[in-house]
């Protein structure tokens, strides 16, 4: 007959469950979580030194076929500079 060989070992157990995370994304943000309140965080880089030359103006015209042109990125230093200021008083009023 059959020998009496041992038995397999035990699976290991589970791996531990993920602590909660610190933030998660929200329509672009960062939500905050943890705090004595939850908060949704934005953060951007302005690129200063990208001049407004020709490429700029292409890649406006370009992702202004797909997208209403007055909400990307690629717009003229004075259309960028009136819309992130509208901003910043809608947010911080």
């Amino acid at each position: 007959g059959r020998g009496g060989g041992a038995a397999p070992p035990p699976p290991p157990p589970p791996p531990p469950a993920a602590p909660p995370p610190l933030a998660d994304t929200h329509d672009g943000g960062v939500f905050s979580v943890g705090g004595e309140r939850d908060e949704l965080y934005f953060l951007g880089i302005i690129d200063i030194s990208t001049p407004w030359n020709s490429r700029k103006q292409a890649e406006q015209l370009l992702k202004g076929l797909v997208h209403d042109r007055h909400q990307i990125s690629a717009v003229p230093p004075s259309e960028y500079a009136s819309r992130f200021m509208s901003f910043i008083e809608k947010t911080i009023a």
